[in-house]
């Protein structure tokens, strides 16, 4: 699909796929209903909030350290289906794009009953991802979190971890500050907290 137009009766987007040597070019324009790709791909379900704003984005196949984008984007009440043992739901997030930093002004995200808050920037350069990232939450529970990461059952088995094709490398290098912010955090049977 190299264009696609998505209209109900109150908006209109516009998304267009190139693929190249390199590089998937990607756009997204306009206002879309995510009601309306729960009735195009009836196995799946996305929400019932929308996605406003226009992006560009030039994806590195190879090496996502290549990856550009440009734009705004924001939403609400989205269901993210990766495959996981539990849906992640993003109950808001507004973000921007400049070239090869993108800014997450804010997001509001929920796996499981953790609820976190984050905003800060990713940064593409040559040797890696630089990440300057406040994250908050009023309770962590790193075991739910853990389960939920986890990939759905396919035939019988999971995917193993680090599991990719022969001459494929996935490993990146990630650098940076995460700034946390917990009132508590739960960790097997124990929960943390400040005195």
């Amino acid at each position: 699909i190299r264009r696609a137009e998505i209209k109900d009766q109150d908006r209109s987007a516009t998304i267009t796929l190139k693929d190249r040597k390199q590089f998937l070019d990607f756009s997204f324009s306009g206002s879309l209903a995510l009601g309306t790709l729960n009735r195009i791909f009836t196995n799946r379900f996305f929400g019932n909030g929308k996605l406003t704003g226009t992006l560009q984005a030039a994806m590195g196949k190879e090496n996502p350290l290549d990856s550009t984008a440009t734009g705004t984007l924001e939403g609400n009440d989205i269901v993210i289906p990766w495959g996981l043992s539990a849906p992640v739901r993003i109950d808001g997030f507004s973000l921007h794009a400049d070239n090869n930093i993108l800014t997450l002004d804010s997001v509001v995200a929920a796996l499981g009953e953790s609820h976190v808050s984050l905003n800060g920037k990713v940064t593409a350069l040559a040797d890696g991802f630089v990440v300057d990232m406040d994250v908050s939450a009023d309770k962590l529970k790193v075991n739910e979190i853990q389960l939920a990461l986890r990939p759905e059952k396919r035939g019988g088995e999971l995917k193993k971890d680090g599991e990719h094709k022969a001459g494929q490398t996935t490993e990146r290098i990630v650098r940076g500050v995460v700034r946390f912010n917990f009132s508590s955090l739960v960790f097997g049977g124990y929960t943390f907290s400040p005195i």
